[in-house]
């Protein structure tokens, strides 16, 4: 008799329990990527999409801008893949498209890593351009060193991501002994959970 009324309670709790309450909570979603770009500029740089399809890397050699008038200094010149200009101004610029699943909210860390060197009086910059969304990181003369930039993407309604890097590396015509070199070597990504009924 003491089961059947125990039966009874909690029977009669369950039924007047919220909705809200008796709802299994309702899984994250996660903000997942394409098996391959539908577009890029350079087909030479290596692409590589995590089993989860939730993280990407990019791997490229062409992202460099390089100037000297002369010598390229051991720092720069060990890590160049292409020939330095003798020139005061040089860019590079490469572009990607790929495409996004459960974009309703996203929040989207692009991590760039590469190297960057300015002698006195040459600069370089590097513009990173995400669904029209710009950042630009300037480096200023004296910079000799490895970079790694995160850079967050926030937006709404994401069907794909369309990225383009921009290098930029200058310096005075008049100084011989000037150079400037920066790349981009690497891109990786990793996302995090949208959040649920977003």
């Amino acid at each position: 008799m003491l089961r059947i009324g125990v039966l009874i309670a909690w029977a009669i709790a369950l039924l007047t329990m919220p909705a809200s309450a008796a709802e299994t909570k309702a899984p994250a979603k996660f903000l997942t990527f394409g098996d391959a770009p539908t577009f890029t500029s350079d087909g030479n740089c290596n692409f590589a999409l995590s089993d989860d399809k939730r993280a990407f890397d990019f791997a490229c050699n062409s992202i460099e801008a390089s100037v000297d008038g002369g010598k390229l200094p051991d720092s720069a010149a060990q890590r160049s893949k292409t020939k330095s200009k003798a020139a005061p101004i040089a860019t590079a610029t490469y572009s990607f498209a790929l495409p996004v699943a459960n974009g309703q909210s996203v929040k989207i860390p692009f991590i760039l890593s590469g190297f960057v060197l300015t002698t006195k009086g040459a600069k370089a910059s590097l513009l990173f351009r995400v669904n029209g969304a710009d950042t630009l990181v300037a480096f200023p003369e004296g910079t000799d060193r490895e970079f790694v930039r995160t850079i967050n993407y926030r937006a709404k309604g994401v069907a794909e991501v369309r990225v383009t890097i921009f290098v930029l590396a200058e310096r005075p015509s008049a100084d011989a002994a000037s150079a400037a070199f920066i790349n981009v070597n690497k891109v990786d990504v990793e996302t995090a959970p949208q959040k649920p009924n977003s």
